[in-house]
């Protein structure tokens, strides 16, 4: 996440309510920037130029409930003044200053937003004072009605090759009409279709030729935002991002690819089930010549096959496990790509094993399963008392997908249970989903012993671990291992058939008062790297 100077930090953490911003298929990367400020840096100082600093421009956004299309418009701010002077064969001069409104009873601008497409209107009847004075002396003031409707039609276009995000204007995507006339109880008649044949087209043009003037100057205040400097807050050296998809659905989620010049492949199949002593050739797209290894991933051990030069890997012929993974990797000119290989003896695959999820959350979870032996697959809730549903994932390639039942009250915790059977054989797995039914307030962290027999947990609030003056409680909700339930120290366990553990922490500020968190360990445990949030003030007991 980062914050933008001038911003402030966000409100509560995402859920998975913010799942649909997240990366689709294809895409190793995305940015997704909030409405608020598009429109603050990008947007509104570009419409401002229009106005004078007596009428500033001031907007409103409107975002309908239904759909992805929002609208800026104007609630007040007049256009910079133009002094417009013409003659004829009649008229010595007709003048008039034009300050067209952005916003009156007549008058309306507003930029509509759909996907990355923005559309400028400006439309309304204006009525300046029209200064007349004929070849013959007589002087008139007229009453000048002006109805003009403009429009212009602008994207926000990827330009790659500069690593820029512009707003471009279309071409052909413009209309400009105008009608220029005068009238008022003391012109004649036969003045205004003087005005009308003689000058009208001139005062058009020339109140066309000023809008845009000043348009022109809009859109050259349209400010381009650098995905380049961006990036590199994320990116040093070598590694670099192309964005090839943008997303402007209120805010503008952008997507692409993390891709460290050309010479990038990825290894195929990026994941594989295998049973003991199958054979699998592994190539790479685009074809690179490689060189391959196989190895066992962090935090695992035993037996992993071979790799030939060509990519033909060879998995181990016995195991002494339920299952094995290892990764397959090619490497060339100082760049890896791998692959994850799952060995099966025979048994039921099924991803993920363990989740975390919000009960209540209208979104679902992917799952699938497999099986080496043939024959169709059962799912089952284990506790359908839960109001969790199991139905047939919408996605291309999807399997299962698991809806959580409604948040109960009282509830911190729930455990849902889902059983996958064989038909023919009647093995089975179970996957295991964790609800949470509040948002965590507590972060917590995991340091292995130097022996790796133990692991110490430390629960923080805000950033800053909590003060001992707090008692602070802790507890294994589900997986193998014990945990001490004051001090914290994590024990693994060795014999359950669970490769995970969920550690729950509360602490109570006071009576009444409590805050809660959890941890998924997985086992055997893998230390990753130390959270950004560490370091941050923490605030008052009263304030939390």
């Amino acid at each position: 996440m980062v914050r933008m100077r001038g911003y402030d930090n966000g409100g509560e953490p995402p859920t998975d309510r913010d799942l649909r911003y997240l990366l689709e298929g294809g895409y190793s990367f995305a940015m997704l920037l909030g409405q608020q400020f598009l429109l603050q840096q990008m947007f509104i100082p570009a419409c401002a130029v229009l106005t004078d600093t007596a009428t500033p421009f001031v907007a409103r956004v409107e975002s309908p409930p239904q759909g992805a299309a929002f609208y800026l418009h104007a609630v007040s701010g007049i256009a910079k003044g133009a002094y417009i002077s013409r003659h004829s064969t009649s008229f010595a001069h007709a003048t008039c200053t034009i300050r067209v409104p952005l916003a009156s009873a007549q008058c309306q601008f507003k930029l509509s937003f759909s996907n990355s497409d923005i559309v400028l209107h400006w439309q309304g009847e204006y009525n300046p004072d029209v200064s007349l004075e004929l070849h013959s002396g007589t002087r008139l003031v007229a009453v000048g009605k002006v109805d003009f409707v403009i429009k212009r039609q602008y994207r926000l276009s990827l330009i790659r090759s500069e690593g820029q995000l512009q707003v471009v204007e279309v071409s052909g995507g413009g209309q400009n009409t105008c009608e220029f006339a005068i009238d008022g109880p003391d012109v004649p008649l036969v003045i205004v279709d003087m005005f009308k044949a003689q000058l009208g087209v001139q005062m058009r043009d020339a109140v066309l030729d000023h809008l845009k003037t000043w348009l022109d100057q809009a859109k050259s205040k349209f400010v381009s935002i650098d995905l380049d400097k961006m990036t590199r807050l994320l990116f040093r050296g070598s590694e670099h991002l192309r964005f090839d998809k943008t997303g402007f659905t209120r805010d503008l989620a952008l997507f692409g690819n993390i891709a460290p010049f050309s010479q990038v492949f990825f290894v195929q199949p990026a994941e594989l089930l295998m049973g003991p002593g199958e054979t699998r050739l592994f190539y790479t797209l685009p074809p690179r010549s490689v060189t391959w290894t196989v190895e066992a991933p962090a935090g695992e051990n035993g037996p992993v096959g071979s790799i030939n030069a060509l990519g033909l890997y060879t998995a181990p012929h016995e195991l002494d496990r339920p299952f094995l993974r290892v990764r397959i990797s090619a490497s060339a000119a100082g760049y890896t790509s791998s692959a994850l290989v799952t060995v099966l003896p025979g048994e039921i695959s099924v991803n993920p094993l363990v989740m975390v999820h919000s009960a209540g959350s209208s979104m679902g979870r992917e799952m699938v399963a497999g099986a080496r032996d043939p024959g169709s697959l059962t799912w089952t809730l284990v506790n359908p008392d839960s109001g969790a549903r199991i139905v047939l994932s919408q996605m291309a390639d999807g399997d299962k997908t698991y809806f959580p039942g409604p948040v109960q009250e009282g509830v911190t915790w729930s455990i849902d249970e889902i059983k996958v059977t064989h038909d023919l054989t009647r093995r089975s797995r179970t996957v295991y989903v964790m609800l949470t039914h509040f948002t965590p307030t507590l972060q917590i962290t995991a340091t292995p012993a130097a022996d790796g027999k133990t692991i110490a947990l430390k629960a923080f609030h805000e950033g800053e671990e909590i003060p001992g003056e707090y008692r602070l409680e802790w507890q294994v909700l589900l997986g193998a291992g014990t945990v001490d339930a004051t001090s914290g120290v994590f024990t693994p366990g060795a014999t359950s058939p669970l490769r995970f553990s969920i550690v729950i922490a509360r602490v109570h500020w006071t009576e009444n008062i409590k805050s809660n968190g959890y941890m998924l360990l997985p086992i055997p445990f893998i230390e990753l790297p130390k959270p950004s949030w560490q370091g941050f003030s923490i605030s008052p007991p009263a304030q939390r």
